[in-house]
């Protein structure tokens, strides 16, 4: 798909012109309005060339996160409800509307903690376009330099999407917490955390297509291939992650389970120093294939589920009740995902799969047994899922 530079309005049986040019290396386009140049000369086709760093920095999901009017919506009437006017802000995502916007409602300086120089200069250029010089702030690197700009004042309000351009996995996200955790010292009484909770959610998944990815071959047009097969398995099994990232709205699949709640995180508590585990069980509601497992996080701005936003479903939901240990499931009567339904994924951003070794058959008396654990010191999450079924059980 080529997205024209400019929309061009049409009607039902008129003829425009599609020109088009390329280099040694790629192809642009653009359509204009009819047939052909009256003139007889060659239609000047400039080479789409990003000057404003904007598109190096945000990938295509990006910027459908980013023109998510929703989304910013639900982020700014959290700012106006715990920023007051006059105090001091410091966003955590990376070259994000939300230093602008915080700006806008009143704090009397933000500091935008950047991890990279173009996500800087970008954010540098937004913060001219918008003439809150002054106001905005942008520091690149380590939060150490928090402390150095606020020159003995205190930090009100810590926010963040949270959206990292180094993030792969959706968990990979908190490390927003660390940020909060390091700048504690910073941080005036009662200072707002936003988000201020975390929440693993899992899908019990029967994807279409998506598990052959890690399927094996078997035999083809009469050739045994089981060989390279089991090779291929054992390299994968020392040097791939056992859940992969994918962009779930592009792959059919049906839930074969509610979303469910795997761990919770409180954000605005310090990061922990022993590892956190969870163990469970969840239902599968309907029969199927069951060959992966959906993972992503929903964030809580204010921890009292009154706004969330999820990396997973378009819809959050958060079903159960988690603690450190055993974890029981109950359904979400809020709910508009139905098992054997096709779930509506956020297009913008990718949630984590993991793939079962082998595709089983469920049925409604079956059970996905899972074991969960977070390691504070590296961020790593391992998974273990294990499909029961009532014989098994029995």
């Amino acid at each position: 798909v080529y997205f024209n530079h400019q929309a061009v309005q049409v009607e039902k049986g008129q003829q425009v012109a599609l020109h088009g040019r390329h280099d040694d290396y790629s192809m642009w386009f653009q359509v204009q309005q009819g047939s052909t140049n009256s003139t007889g000369s060659e239609v000047s086709l400039e080479r789409p060339v990003c000057r404003c760093g904007g598109h190096m920095v945000w990938s295509r999901p990006r910027l459908g996160m980013l023109n998510d009017t929703s989304r910013w919506h639900t982020y700014a009437s959290v700012l106006r409800q715990v920023l007051a006017h006059g105090q001091t802000c410091v966003s955590v995502s990376d070259a994000s509307w939300l230093p602008l916007i915080a700006a806008r409602l009143g704090a009397q300086e933000v500091f935008a903690l950047e991890s990279s120089d173009l996500g800087s200069r970008v954010t540098h250029k937004l913060i001219a376009a918008n003439n809150l010089q002054g106001k905005v702030h942008v520091l690149q690197g380590s939060e150490d330099q928090v402390g150095t700009a606020l020159r003995d004042r205190k930090v009100a309000v810590v926010t963040a999407e949270p959206y990292y351009t180094s993030s792969l996995l959706p968990w990979h996200s908190l490390y927003f917490w660390y940020v909060c955790t390091r700048l504690r010292p910073l941080l005036t009484p009662g200072a707002a955390i936003l988000p201020a909770r975390a929440t693993l959610v899992a899908m019990v998944m029967s994807f279409e297509n998506l598990w052959r990815l890690r399927a094996p071959v078997g035999t083809v047009e009469g050739f045994d291939i089981s060989l390279m097969d089991q090779m291929v398995k054992d390299h994968s099994v020392q040097t791939d992650e056992r859940v992969e990232p994918h962009p779930l709205w592009e792959y059919p699949g049906v839930g074969l389970s509610d979303p469910v709640t795997l761990m919770n995180f409180d954000l605005t508590q310090p990061v922990p120093a022993e590892d956190m585990a969870a163990t469970g069980e969840i239902t599968l509601n309907c029969s199927g294939s069951c060959n992966a497992v959906a993972l992503w996080m929903d964030y809580d701005l204010l921890g009292d589920g009154s706004h969330i936003i999820s990396t997973g479903l378009q819809n959050p939901h958060l079903g159960g009740t988690t603690h450190l240990g055993h974890t029981t499931h109950t359904p979400n009567p809020g709910s508009t995902t139905h098992p054997g339904s096709t779930p509506q994924w956020n297009p913008h951003i990718r949630q984590g799969v993991y793939f079962m070794d082998t595709p089983i058959q469920v049925t409604p008396d079956s059970r996905l047994v899972y074991h969960v654990t977070f390691t504070p010191v590296d961020g790593r999450m391992e998974f273990q899922f294990d499909v029961e079924n009532s014989v098994d059980r029995s």
